[in-house]
């Protein structure tokens, strides 16, 4: 597992998140390929950067937005020990999300997920904590994980306006991260000709 570092260019968060939606796209129709996201943690933010595109629906078969157990058992087929015993959040159900994602959805080539918490509710030592998987269907379902930790989570200390707009932020951070991951793979499909 790998950390996933992000690098800001003084863009607010709404416009690095649009940004890397565009980046990706130019990919997906670059290395002809079809991805499905499973969102955990980011309201579907980053499907949302990939929906407003037009032409996008060519390439993007949709995304789960997994925000409970129940969701990621039924829809996802994941595990219900797995996720008791590695916890929501963890490398081991973001692994799991991206392979379920990508074998509930037969036309997608590759599948992206994330999971974490964003604070403040969970406990401080996982607050801000994020895992993102991709699994390739040409690689029989093989995987890579990566961790990052978000720059700004949700304070417990925030009053409830400031926790929201932290929320907000960490939603379009972590959005971002996701797209981000996608974009570093398909630029290495990309580079090998795929």
């Amino acid at each position: 597992m790998a950390d996933l570092e992000t690098s800001g260019d003084g863009m607010n968060p709404e416009g690095l998140l649009k940004a890397e939606g565009e980046r990706v796209f130019e990919l997906l129709k670059k290395t002809k390929q079809r991805l499905v996201l499973a969102e955990s943690c980011t309201g579907g933010g980053a499907s949302a950067a990939l929906t407003r595109l037009p032409g996008i629906s060519n390439f993007f078969c949709g995304s789960f937005v997994v925000y409970r157990i129940a969701s990621k058992t039924e829809w996802l087929q994941i595990p219900g020990t797995l996720i008791r015993k590695s916890g929501v959040v963890s490398a081991e159900v973001a692994q799991a999300m991206a392979i379920g994602a990508l074998r509930q959805t037969p036309e997608s080539d590759l599948a992206a997920s994330i999971t974490g918490e964003l604070g403040p509710s969970y406990s401080q030592k996982k607050a801000g904590q994020l895992f993102l998987s991709i699994a390739i269907r040409k690689k029989k379902e093989v995987s890579w994980t990566f961790r990052k930790s978000l720059q700004h989570p949700v304070s417990p200390h925030a009053s409830s306006l400031l926790q929201l707009k932290q929320r907000h932020h960490a939603q379009l951070e972590a959005s971002h991260s996701l797209l981000l991951m996608v974009r570093s793979l398909l630029s290495e499909l990309h580079d090998i000709h795929i």
